[in-house]
């Protein structure tokens, strides 16, 4: 394989729309009047890990953001 071969994973990595900020999270969840633990539910991890994300303590990937998006605020997935 050389160095011009096209890499799928990376393409599609490259595509994926950048990770939210804490203070996105925040705001989205908020402006949706839920809990911490009930945004959690919707994207279906526990609370732990939408508190984490929130504080920056981790990122939250760009798949659980889309999945709250859609979720919350109706957003068409992208094609």
């Amino acid at each position: 394989m050389t160095n011009t071969d096209k890499n799928p994973a990376r393409d599609l990595a490259r595509a994926m729309p950048p990770a939210p900020t804490p203070k996105q999270i925040k705001q989205a969840r908020s402006a949706a009047g839920q809990t911490q633990q009930q945004a959690a539910a919707l994207v279906y991890v526990d609370g732990r890990a939408w508190r984490r994300w929130e504080s920056g303590d981790r990122q939250m990937d760009a798949a659980h953001w889309e999945l709250y998006q859609i979720k919350v605020i109706g957003l068409t997935p992208r094609k």
